[in-house]
Order: structure tokens, then C-alpha cells, then sequence
């Protein structure tokens, strides 16, 4: 598998990973979200919709990293 699959790949499970892990509430995690950095890091709430935009900016970047940068080499 090529490195830039794999790095996709690893990208779509880390962030449907953060994403999912909001459906969590346990009193450690809440605590954690409700710090500055624990809120920006695990977020606050899970949306379905942030993994449709998380695939396709994940997906996006992949597709200009392949295709539009393959170009200027």
C-alpha cells in the first residue's frame, strides 16, 4: 500500500475516532472537555455531519496531495 493510502487511511480513522469517542460521557472525559484544550482536542458533541466533512476534507486532500502535486514534480 502506498504511503499516501496509508496516511489517508490512518487520517479517516483518527478523526471518525475523535468523532466517535464524543458519544462517550464518562466524568473523566466530561471533566476533560470542559478544560480549553480538552474541549478543543476531543470536541464537545458528536454530529454526524462533522464525519461526512471530516471524509471529504480528508478525502479532498488526499486527491490534490495525489493528483495536483504529482504535477508540479
Amino acid at each position: 500500500m502506498q504511503k499516501k493510502t496509508t496516511s489517508l487511511l490512518l487520517g479517516l480513522i483518527f478523526c471518525f475516532c475523535i468523532e466517535i469517542s464524543q458519544l462517550i460521557q464518562l466524568d473523566w472525559l466530561v471533566t476533560l472537555r470542559k478544560n480549553a484544550l480538552g474541549h478543543y482536542i476531543l470536541g464537545q458533541g458528536f454530529l454526524f455531519i462533522d464525519l461526512i466533512c471530516l471524509a471529504i476534507g480528508t478525502i479532498a486532500a488526499y486527491f490534490i496531495d495525489y493528483y495536483v502535486l504529482k504535477i508540479n514534480k
